[in-house]
């Protein structure tokens, strides 16, 4: 069993054991299909191009479900926005708050 983990696992669930292992599977199953129509506030979605962990194509299915969204789509960012692209993650927060920016 550990080999089929180490083959087909994603590198997060190598690395990881016991309750982690358990979070990572059942965060991987959620939906939110039902809940996401429901969100009322305005909702921008920064997501990397090159994000292998969470691919875009489910940031657009989300960004389907959204009523009030913009999906804002970082060329050549990966999966950690806040480390890859971190002015433009700071830019989309600035966006919706622009308060934000003297807070501290």
């Amino acid at each position: 069993m550990e080999s089929a983990r180490h083959k087909y696992g994603s590198a997060d669930y190598r690395a990881a054991s016991g309750v982690m292992r358990e979070v990572l599977v059942k965060a991987v199953g959620e939906s939110y299909e039902e809940l996401l129509p429901r969100i009322a506030c305005p909702v921008e979605l920064v997501w990397g191009s090159d994000d292998a962990e969470v691919p875009l194509a489910l940031a657009k299915a989300a960004a389907e479900l959204l009523p009030r969204v913009k999906l804002t789509i970082l060329p050549g960012a990966g999966h950690f926005t806040p480390q890859t692209a971190p002015d433009a993650l700071r830019e989309a927060i600035l966006r919706l708050d622009p308060e934000a920016g003297g807070r501290r």
